[in-house]
């Protein structure tokens, strides 16, 4: 089934699991946790209604924009690493290392589902108030 297809709540819904994995990995490529051991989401903590309006879109947003900041501050120390071919020779920190980007790479494959059920939403800009599809 194509997630164009998908009622706007289940769209949201998906998002907001895939911005909980987003964060988990985010989280995990700061500590250097083996993504194995990484907490992976499967259901949303938050339940959207049947149909969601533009006010749970905005709010999705807003907590969103804070996700893809912290996200893009772990991005930038894995460009450097990249840039500057800074990679370790020692075992353990080799570990750490691959550990980190590995994490970081599974949060953009999170980022594009997440993405994909957004762009897929329909939204009538002109009425505050209406519902999304």
């Amino acid at each position: 089934m194509s997630v164009f297809s998908l009622p706007a709540s289940e769209k949201l819904k998906t998002a907001r699991i895939m911005q909980q994995n987003v964060i988990n990995t985010t989280h995990a490529a700061r500590n250097a946790l083996n993504p194995v051991d990484r907490h992976k989401v499967n259901d949303s903590d938050i339940c959207y209604p049947q149909e969601p309006e533009i006010s749970h879109f905005i709010e999705f947003a807003r907590d969103y924009a804070v996700t893809i900041e912290d996200q893009s501050q772990n991005m930038k120390v894995i460009g450097g690493i990249i840039k500057n071919d800074a990679f370790y020779d020692n075992n353990e920190d080799k570990k750490i290392q691959k550990y980190i980007i590995q994490n970081m790479f599974d949060g953009t494959r999170y980022s594009a589902a997440l993405l994909k059920n957004l762009t897929a939403l329909k939204i009538d800009v002109k009425n505050q108030n209406s519902k999304l599809f």
